[in-house]
């Protein structure tokens, strides 16, 4: 049996967000418990329904509507959104 965490692309356990510390905190815990497990950090998930693609539909916004998108540090940082049924 493997043990597959959801997790967040930037975990960290001084993290001022208890979302993401809480993740940090979850990716310890089962690094420590002996399990066999894989930790996915998907970037964006979208789906087949706009409930499913909220995020993707909010940057689609975004993108349609302004001259310019501004991503954090160099731009060269990957993003893989990852289909909602592929996370099932």
């Amino acid at each position: 049996v493997k043990v597959v965490f959801s997790s967040h692309t930037r975990t960290s356990l001084d993290s001022p967000f208890s979302y993401i510390a809480g993740k940090a905190r979850a990716e310890q815990s089962l690094r420590e418990s002996g399990a066999n497990y894989a930790i996915v950090r998907p970037c964006g998930i979208f789906g087949d329904t706009p409930a499913e693609s909220i995020l993707m539909n909010n940057a689609a916004w975004v993108l349609r509507r302004s001259p310019l998108f501004l991503t954090a540090g160099d731009g060269g940082q990957p993003f893989q959104p990852v289909h909602v049924r592929d996370m099932a």
